[in-house]
């Protein structure tokens, strides 16, 4: 989902690799996380696992307790992602109006490839696909900004919203939505986009 960020350290990818599994769902919650393991399955020493633990512990997506060891923590409650997602759309309505007037025909032809991927997770049902295609839509917006920090924030704010996500039922719907953020983004009509952006972010 976020591979265009560059990690440095081999913890840094373990903590990456482990967030894509709980937005994949190939973690659950109450998951046991042990070291050994984890170091086999990623080819390290239990260092790196250990230091990537202790990170995700204190961001919130893993609990460490005493004389137990860390499992997977449960997602959000539905109060809390209801403040994530008026966070999020804060920052994207923030980064889309900023720069629309900027937009090249190398911005809409990229977000259109986008569009492509997710009509074709559509039609063959992938909600994983469509799911990443989706935020790889809204990432584009952030990105466009050309501030990391903004980027970074909007990633933890997704992180989250997407822990354990399930809203996606109707997958042709929420693509249609896309496609006509799309059209007002290539039109520059800013009122229409951000609206139809806010809108489709719940």
């Amino acid at each position: 989902m976020l591979g265009d960020q560059v990690f440095y350290t081999i913890s840094e990818q373990i903590v990456q690799q482990i967030k894509n599994d709980i937005f994949n769902g190939k973690l659950q919650p109450g998951e046991s996380l042990r070291e050994v393991p984890m170091a086999k399955k990623y080819n390290v020493s239990r260092g790196p696992v250990r230091d990537a633990l202790k990170v995700l512990s204190k961001e919130g997506f893993l609990i460490a307790k005493p004389n137990v060891g860390v499992t997977v923590a449960p997602p959000p409650s539905d109060e809390v992602v209801k403040e994530i997602i008026v966070l999020r759309r804060q920052l994207e309505r923030f980064a889309l109006y900023n720069t629309l007037d900027n937009y090249t025909a190398e911005d809409i032809d990229t977000l259109k490839q986008i569009m492509s991927k997710m009509r074709e997770a559509c039609v063959q049902n992938d909600n994983r696909a469509f799911v990443t295609m989706d935020l790889n839509f809204h990432k584009e917006i952030v990105k466009k900004h050309d501030d990391r920090h903004l980027l970074g924030i909007w990633n933890e704010l997704v992180f989250r919203m997407m822990f354990n996500y399930n809203r996606l039922t109707h997958l042709m719907d929420s693509c249609e939505e896309h496609e006509n953020i799309l059209r007002a983004i290539e039109s520059k009509n800013i009122e229409l986009a951000i609206e139809l952006l806010e809108k489709n972010i719940q």
